[in-house]
């Protein structure tokens, strides 16, 4: 499992079980830090990588608001009244590279980052082309340009859906924010039951 935006780490200890690896990414030290301290109180031997993922490789302003707060962000195309701090980034891909990483298909990937979604998918296409993780679940929020997204996930064959009553369903082109949806490779689709909403 990839788990982008980890925080404390909460996704990840929820499905250890599940996961023989998981890597966290968190730019947040604080939050990093409980993160390390959670996995180790589950004894899980996730990887822990204390940057941003992004579009591009450097350095980014990053929001400081205290602690562990989950709405920390990236800040990028906006100024913050919040305090922040210069942290790390780099893109999934070149990560991927310096590392020598391979993943296997079965990888699950979640993406929580506040409204930089987009630049994370911009940053990974290589792996979704390539490498081809079975599931990717991002946070869809207001001031995230889905359209983007979509025609992201269209150019390396995913397509995007939402979990509604019925099991999972296409996701349409008018979709309430403020919730997390999913993409998977085209070619699974039928196997995930995806049907027209």
């Amino acid at each position: 499992m990839i788990d982008i935006g980890a925080n404390v780490g909460s996704t990840s200890v929820l499905l250890g079980d599940t996961f023989q690896r998981a890597i966290l990414f968190e730019p947040n030290p604080v939050a990093a830090a409980r993160s390390r301290e959670n996995l180790c109180l589950n004894k899980l031997s996730f990887e822990i990588e204390e940057i941003a993922l992004s579009d591009v490789s450097g350095t980014v302003e990053f929001e400081d608001i205290g602690g562990t707060s989950s709405t920390n962000r990236v800040v990028v195309g906006f100024r913050s009244s919040a305090n922040t701090r210069i942290v790390p980034r780099i893109t999934f891909d070149q990560h991927l590279l310096d590392r020598n990483l391979t993943l296997p298909s079965g990888t699950i990937v979640k993406i929580d980052v506040e409204g930089h979604e987009n630049a994370v998918l911009r940053g990974m296409q290589n792996f979704l082309r390539v490498g081809r993780p079975r599931l990717v679940m991002f946070e869809y929020l207001q001031r995230t340009n889905l359209s983007e997204t979509r025609q992201i996930f269209d150019q390396v064959g995913y397509v995007v859906f939402r979990l509604c009553e019925h099991g999972p369903v296409l996701a349409e082109l008018q979709v309430k924010p403020l919730q997390n949806l999913f993409a998977c490779p085209i070619e699974l689709q039928t196997e995930f039951g995806l049907m027209e909403s």
